[in-house]
């Protein structure tokens, strides 16, 4: 039973601010993710971050299978337990044991099936050890994405958050201290520190995320000898639907990063040059392309509950308008980074990894901005709309379209039929989500001032920032102050574009007065 519960009224603005805390969060965890992976490329190098791909690319299926979406899951029960007067403290200890077991289930198979895996399915003798360390971490990854889902529905989120910035941090300290105790000769011996360094800060990680739940526990609920409503029959009952249906998905990818590898050693490429490329591109550049994702997909996951609220009265007017203002952000954002990124690929490569071929992928991805940020804010519209089966089949075809994509378009082009592969089977990903949530809606996109406009002022503003940045260049050694200099310029440029047609209109500024107005409780 619950001890306290607290209610408040905030006004619309809430919904920004408690958006600005959660990209906060989620750009801090990304950015110092990025630097990791900047300190992992220069020390272990781009072989070695090619086999890590190869073997996460197996690791990724048992983890989606054996987490068994204990996120999801422990909500479900927690909303499940109080309100239907049950157990809460008993049906949340159980979510923890249950996804606990399920993990070590998972991660008992993957540990004895490492060598059939890396022999036969990789063919690559390397990836064995990775994956018996990393079976080990499966139950504790497992039962620590319930104790999230725990905080998330009680409303006590910043405490998860905490702990994964602190999680992030021993992550860092400790794959610094294995690859100084215990070095490296080669790929091999690169990617254990690492996956070793993984393991063991997920084990501490578990440790202290459990003593929150306890304590968390023993202050907000009351410890109960009665029952709770919810039985590991119906536990399973609810997740492995779910977890079928994301583990297909999550099989198709695990195949297809397989693949790619194999592909281009049929194109022409030494194994190793294959793997090198495949690192660049997976642990260099695509963190770079996606870095400022977490604004958009941070802002539409708040989107879901308000969607599935309007949804259950049928306000379609309001559904419709919420519609356009999501799309109108995310276009107008969407462009600025895109322009800005391209502009700035060549630097961001020097910079981040100096010496590799990562700016150029960078230049060649960042034109899927606009489309992954559009897909992100229709993934949650139609989750928001009940159409989870719809997003959930869209899915899978994507990651058929890619497969196949990589099967036949590799060993043809090369790399090049990789970059083709992602280009499509994100392009149809976004479209037929779009296409679904304007017909769900009943919204029409009005193209010109959404789209044509915003994507012509963020052109226009790299192309007026390029001129100054090249003459910044010159007078400054070092990049990092060019670069901020550059970032700044671009988006006041951006801005004052967007004014001057008259793309920004009176009730668009009204609205975001309104937006950033502090909450009132």
């Amino acid at each position: 039973m619950i001890k306290k519960e607290y209610s408040s009224t905030r006004t619309p603005s809430a919904f920004f601010y408690n958006g600005i805390s959660s990209t906060v969060s989620a750009i801090a965890l990304r950015a110092s993710a990025m630097l990791f992976n900047v300190y992992l490329s220069s020390t272990a190098g781009a072989g070695a971050m090619g086999l890590l791909s190869l073997v996460y690319s197996v690791w990724g299926f048992a983890l989606t299978l054996g987490c068994v979406s204990g996120g999801f899951l422990s909500s479900r029960i927690y909303a499940s337990e109080s309100s239907l007067g049950g157990n809460v403290y008993r049906g949340s200890s159980m979510c923890v044991r249950f996804t606990f077991i399920c993990g070590a289930f998972i991660g008992t198979l993957l540990f004895f099936g490492s060598d059939a895996l890396s022999f036969w399915v990789l063919e690559d003798a390397r990836c064995s050890i990775p994956l018996k360390i990393l079976a080990f971490s499966l139950p504790f990854i497992s039962a620590s994405g319930a104790i999230e889902g725990y905080f998330n529905a009680c409303t006590r989120s910043y405490k998860a958050a905490g702990m994964r910035m602190c999680e992030q941090l021993i992550r860092i300290s400790v794959t610094a201290f294995a690859f100084l105790l215990l070095g490296h000769k080669n790929d091999r011996d690169a990617c254990i520190n690492i996956v070793l360094s993984g393991a063991i800060t997920e084990i501490i990680s578990f440790t202290l995320l459990l003593a929150l739940f306890i304590r968390d526990r023993c202050t907000h609920l009351e410890k109960t000898t009665s029952p709770a409503i919810s039985t590991y029959r119906e536990m399973a009952s609810l997740v492995l639907p779910l977890t079928l249906s994301t583990g297909m998905r999550s099989a198709l990818t695990s195949i297809e990063h397989i693949m790619i590898p194999k592909g281009l050693v049929s194109h022409g490429s030494a194994y190793n040059d294959a793997l090198s490329l495949f690192g660049t591109i997976h642990g260099m550049a695509l963190p770079v392309v996606l870095f400022c994702f977490s604004v958009p997909s941070s802002f539409a996951s708040l989107l879901i509950p308000r969607i599935a609220e309007l949804s259950a009265r049928k306000n379609k007017k309001e559904i419709s308008y919420v519609a356009g203002r999501a799309y109108r952000l995310a276009t107008c954002f969407s462009f600025a980074v895109a322009a800005f990124i391209i502009l700035s690929s060549k630097v961001l490569g020097n910079i981040l990894y100096p010496g590799t071929s990562a700016g150029i992928y960078v230049y060649v991805l960042a034109p899927l901005i606009p489309i992954m940020y559009i897909d992100s804010v229709s993934d949650s519209f139609l989750k928001g709309l009940n159409c989870q089966l719809y997003s959930m089949r869209i899915n899978i075809i994507d990651s058929i379209i890619s497969l196949v994509c990589v099967v036949f378009l590799i060993p043809r082009l090369g790399i090049s039929g990789y970059i083709v592969a992602i280009y499509a089977s994100e392009t149809f990903n976004t479209c037929a989500s779009l296409v679904k949530v304007l017909k769900k809606t009943g919204y029409k996109i009005p193209v010109t001032r959404y789209v044509i406009i915003p994507l012509l002022c963020a052109i226009f503003s790299a192309k007026l920032t390029k001129g100054a940045y090249i003459l910044l260049c010159t007078h400054h050694s070092g990049l990092l102050f060019p670069l901020l200099s550059a970032a700044v310029f671009f988006t006041a440029t951006y801005f004052i574009l967007l004014t001057l047609t008259r793309n920004i209109t009176e009730d668009e500024k009204r609205w975001i007065k309104v937006l950033v107005k502090s909450p009132i409780k």
